[in-house]
């Protein structure tokens, strides 16, 4: 066999542009690993929107053209009936309808277990994250197969391996912005003004592959200056200059409004809460503004849909960063409420304080880092620039 690629498939297209793919070497590495262990995984390749987690698939593919790989693309599909009959497909199977649930799985088992040994790659899996247990049926009664998820956030399953795709590390940021810019353009060659945007540009976005892109397309209109200093009010609204591109690409608006509408009301509240924060905050942080009975829990949601990323503190406690996608697209839906502006403000000076007091008393560079993960909210408050916050 080789590769079993539905044409339309995303995963067909970025095969196709499989030579201007930059960076992630050790991401790859890693997934190697993971497909070349044990057999009978099911391995998550998750993060938040725009990481590139197909594009991903599709370089470790082009890279591995003996390997028998089945695809399957799932963004349009939502119930256990749409799934059996999108793998059934690639499996061969007439299209029927069987006469119950039962006998449609037991279907898709038989023909998992008769056929050769392959990666079952199962792209863009996040809306049927309820059904996720037929995967790890589908594992332990077809070990020979290996199971490739793409999902925007875990499946939370004990039996799953977890591999988390956060964002570009700067020097591969930057190479691909000017990659993309200079595709769009023709030729690009920044100047030292121009090397300071893309890296306020790589900051803002912490580094996410389709935030890079589209800001590289902005330069059709507008300077790197210009783009980086219209981040805060304009972001969500950047528009891909190409059109060959999945329409959840078209813009980051797009992007994060499958994983706004796959969140519960409780969770979409406390996203909307927490982007008063530019910077790093506590779980206490959180709680102090947001007064959520249950916001522990609501924490490990928006972690697990990859809305939250841990910040390297030196604090015992652990501090996280809401994604900027998730900032922008959730103040949206933030009432103005001068209680929790007050709470952010008394949380932003108490917290920076005690960080700065702690890194003049041990002048060690973990303790300096936890003020600087904090600073982003300092200026902000400087400036007057959250929320009507003075």
């Amino acid at each position: 066999m080789s590769h079993f690629i539905p044409p339309s498939s995303e995963i067909a297209l970025w095969l196709e542009h499989a030579n201007g793919f930059v960076g992630r070497e050790e991401e790859i590495a890693k997934l190697e690993a993971l497909i070349q262990g044990e057999l009978g995984r099911v391995i998550t390749l998750f993060g938040a929107p725009g990481a590139g987690k197909t594009r991903l698939c599709a370089q470790w593919l082009a890279r591995h053209p003996e390997q028998d790989v089945m695809v399957c693309e799932l963004e349009h599909v939502h119930t256990r009936q749409q799934l059996w009959s999108a793998l059934g497909e690639g499996l061969g199977l007439k299209a029927s309808e069987p006469a119950s649930a039962q006998a449609a799985n037991a279907q898709i088992l038989k023909a998992l277990e008769f056929a050769d040994p392959s990666v079952l790659l199962l792209d863009n899996f996040e809306q049927l994250t309820p059904h996720a247990t037929l995967l790890m049926e589908w594992a332990r009664s077809a070990p020979q197969h290996t199971i490739l998820v793409t999902t925007r956030h875990r499946l939370r399953m004990r039996a799953e391996h977890g591999l988390e795709l956060l964002g570009l590390e700067r020097e591969q940021g930057r190479a691909l912005f000017v990659q993309r810019a200079q595709e769009l353009l023709g030729f690009f060659e920044p100047d030292a003004q121009d090397e300071q945007a893309i890296q306020e540009i790589l900051r803002h976005f912490d580094g996410m592959p389709l935030a890079i892109e589209l800001a590289a397309s902005q330069l059709l209109m507008q300077s790197c200056a210009q783009l980086a200093q219209s981040l805060e009010r304009h972001a969500l609204d950047m528009q891909n200059a190409w059109d060959d591109v999945p329409e959840r690409q078209r813009s980051l608006r797009h992007a994060m409004s499958t994983t706004w509408a796959l969140l519960g009301e409780p969770a979409r509240t406390m996203t909307a809460q927490l982007s008063l924060f530019r910077g790093a905050f506590e779980a206490s942080d959180a709680d102090a503004v947001s007064q959520e009975r249950a916001f522990q829990r609501l924490l490990m949601t928006l972690r697990n849909h990859s809305i939250l990323r841990p910040v390297e503190s030196g604090l015992a406690r652990p501090m996280f960063k809401l994604s900027a996608l998730a900032r922008h697209y959730a103040a949206e839906h933030l009432p103005h409420d001068e209680q929790r502006l007050r709470a952010y403000a008394r949380c932003v000076l108490e917290g920076a304080q005690a960080a700065l007091h702690a890194a003049e008393q041990s002048g060690l560079e973990r303790d300096h880092a936890t003020f600087w993960a904090r600073s982003p909210d300092l200026h902000a408050l400087a400036t007057a620039q959250n929320q009507g916050v003075a």
